[in-house]
């Protein structure tokens, strides 16, 4: 018999920050992102690049949570499927993050390629310190 009645494991909705807090994660960057001014386009870059980090990690708990039995078989496919469209949208706020970067920093346009590699590298103090503050922060939600 088929069953509809398939709920995420207490886990996942609060130790992974829940499927609740993603949503409201993604809210609070999009609400602060006119605050941040063009010139703090680095912070979303920062954002998206912990968002990044932090998907994988709850992908990788939920695996584990799956092999231990914790989660439902059936809540895998949805549970996957929300991450996946996390990490999508997660991909196009760096995207928008970096064109309004490039056009409000004309002298990025010319290495912006060299920019984006001196960011990931961590070349950039600015960048490292937004960096660290919000990977503590959101991985900071995350239960073990």
């Amino acid at each position: 018999q088929r069953t509809t009645d398939v709920l995420f494991a207490g886990a996942a909705l609060v130790g992974d920050g829940g499927v609740i807090e993603v949503d409201a994660q993604l809210k609070a960057a999009f609400d602060d992102f006119p605050g941040m001014g063009l010139v703090q386009c680095p912070g979303v870059l920062a954002l998206t690049r912990v968002a990044e980090a932090l998907l994988l990690q709850m992908k990788e708990n939920h695996l584990n949570r799956l092999g231990q039995g914790i989660c439902n078989a059936y809540a895998d496919v949805n549970y996957t499927n929300l991450l996946t469209q996390a990490e999508r949208i997660s991909d196009a706020c760096s995207n928008v993050g970096a064109a309004i970067m490039v056009r409000v920093n004309p002298e990025i346009a010319a290495r912006e390629h060299r920019y984006y590699h001196e960011l990931h590298t961590g070349q950039d103090e600015k960048y490292n310190a937004i960096y660290e503050k919000m990977y503590a922060e959101y991985f900071g939600r995350l239960a073990e």
